[in-house]
């Protein structure tokens, strides 16, 4: 009978407790101007400034915040955020902000800032979401941006005059996500380019495309290639998976007609986007002018009748000087021992030059039906918008990261550098090109990790090359660098006209604050904790 009682009081006593007068609240410390996960940098456009988007992944502070620096590292002040942040965009006065899930409770955001006072960030917008951020962009003086989701979802954004009547808008939902954007204002146009966020493990690949098939999987006139891997069009079966075919396609979205159409949001499998959806595929050439591709493709195809089609682009960023040319961190992981070629042709930044018109045209398409009674076949032409095929409008060319460069400093670039983030910048005089190479403690074992910052002269980095990390601080002498320390993990990056760069050590609670000669080297200025 004691036992009973005691039992009922204690039941009792945990049933009080759980009311909200008992409630213990958790106390954290105050976050204040420190750095922990550091998840994106960005640098203003004067070059006066850096910002640093803290994630406080491992909940320490129960907060995240936007840090300001000066060029010179010096802390400045921070703006407090949500925890899990993901992504930061800087473009004029304006700054994107986007944070995750922290739990069931706590939703992601994407938060407009302004900076017309760059010291003091100030919040003039916030849009709830319901998918997890993967990046955004931005250009200055385009009245639009857009934002991305990892589940494919894509949002156009207005820039109102007045800030504060900015909006956001979910205007496609494609069944791959994309990491690389490009906004090209002139043309007003969005480029997505797929990107692998899990294990690293798609490859690119040669496909033949020979004949021109319809919607059942059969013959179909033009004859001839169309762009469309055979495999994927050769049978009824194939023609409906469209799963299969957006890892090697990258979507143009006409933001000017999207706006114009009232921002409408078309679902997975809308005819209207299939227009949209462009084949990725190129073949570069090295400092000597020897081609990626062989007489004969990977799958035995001759070459005249085969494609090499791409796939895993990290960021792509815009020409400081051409506004008809943007770059891409183009990744691809080494051979598996399951046998799979991996990407041997890939881990570069590729030059993209738009040449053409890359708008669809107004046409027509060809239906054709079966009826399952009499099996007799009907055809029939409707009205379609026809997209352009992707070398009427595009060229590719590798300008970083040749495939067998013999280099002092790096003689073999696939077997560990990975480009992610990059920036393009004009520094004393040249143009060159800063990659981060970003192989985490997530998607890679321990003994493929690796971490660095590069830098090389834009088109030929035989000129001039160069890498940063703990061994070159500690050795200055020492050629080459295997940096696999994650206190030292060297991600996202940030460059200014001046020559500073920014980047964060995600792992190390930490930023690395950087010099940069070309000619001369990447030198550490020093380590901002």
């Amino acid at each position: 009978m004691k036992f009973t009682a005691c039992f009922v009081f204690a039941a009792a006593s945990l049933l009080l407790c759980a009311l909200p007068s008992c409630k213990h609240e958790e106390k954290f410390p105050t976050l204040g101007t420190a750095i922990v996960s550091p998840v994106d940098v960005a640098a203003s456009d004067d070059g006066q400034h850096f910002y640093v988007l803290n994630a406080d992944m491992d909940r320490t502070y129960n907060a995240g915040s936007v840090l300001v620096l000066d060029k010179d590292g010096n802390k400045i002040n921070a703006v407090k955020v949500p925890r899990m942040g993901r992504s930061l965009t800087i473009a004029g006065n304006d700054m994107l902000v986007s944070t995750d899930f922290e739990d069931t409770a706590k939703g992601a955001a994407l938060m407009l800032f302004s900076l017309d006072d760059p010291l003091n960030p100030r919040l003039v917008q916030k849009w709830d979401l319901d998918c997890s951020p993967f990046n955004a962009v931005l250009r200055k003086g385009y009245p639009y941006f857009a934002f991305t989701c990892v589940d494919g979802q894509v949002y156009i954004g207005e820039l109102t005059a007045d800030r504060l009547q900015s909006q956001l808008h979910r205007v496609r939902r494609y069944g791959y996500s994309r990491r690389a954007l490009h906004i090209d204002p002139q043309r007003g146009l969005l480029f997505g380019f797929p990107t692998d966020a899990s294990k690293q493990n798609t490859s690119e690949i040669i496909f033949a495309d020979v004949a021109h098939f319809d919607e059942t999987g059969h013959p179909a006139e033009p004859a001839g290639p169309d762009e469309v891997p055979d495999v994927m069009q050769d049978d009824s079966k194939a023609v409906t998976n469209l799963s299969q075919r957006e890892l090697f396609q990258f979507y143009v979205l006409d933001i000017n007609k999207v706006a114009a159409g009232g921002f409408v949001d078309l679902i997975p499998g809308d005819p209207s986007m299939k227009a949209e959806m462009r084949w990725l595929y190129f073949n570069l050439s090295n400092f000597d002018g020897t081609p990626d591709r062989h007489l004969d493709g990977i799958d035995g195809s001759h070459d005249a009748d085969s494609k090499y089609y791409r796939t895993n682009f990290w960021s792509a960023q815009p020409d400081p000087d051409d506004p008809n040319v943007f770059f891409l961190s183009h990744r691809g992981p080494p051979a598996g021992k399951d046998g799979s070629l991996g990407s041997p042709n890939a881990n570069d930044i590729v030059k993209v030059t738009i040449t053409g018109d890359p708008h669809p045209t107004a046409g027509t398409k060809t239906v054709t039906t079966i009826d399952p009674k009499t099996n007799e076949t009907t055809t029939t032409e409707v009205p379609a918008d026809i997209a352009p095929l992707t070398t009427s409008y595009m060229r590719f060319e590798r300008v970083y990261g040749f495939k067998e460069r013999v280099s002092a400093t790096a003689a073999d670039v696939s077997k560990f550098y990975y480009p992610s983030d990059f920036r393009v910048a004009n520094v004393d005089g040249q143009k060159i090109v800063m990659v981060n190479n970003f192989r985490d403690l997530v998607n890679w074992v321990r003994k493929d990790t690796y971490f660095s910052v590069t830098a090389a002269t834009i088109s030929d980095d035989s000129l001039w090359f160069d890498e940063s990390c703990p061994d070159s601080v500690a050795h200055p002498d020492w050629q080459g660098c295997t940096n696999t320390d994650p206190n030292w993990s060297w991600y996202q990056i940030a460059v200014t006209n001046e020559g500073r760069a920014l980047s964060c050590s995600f792992y190390g609670n930490a930023v690395m604050l950087l010099d940069v000669r070309p000619g001369l080297g990447i030198k550490l200025v020093k380590r901002i904790n």
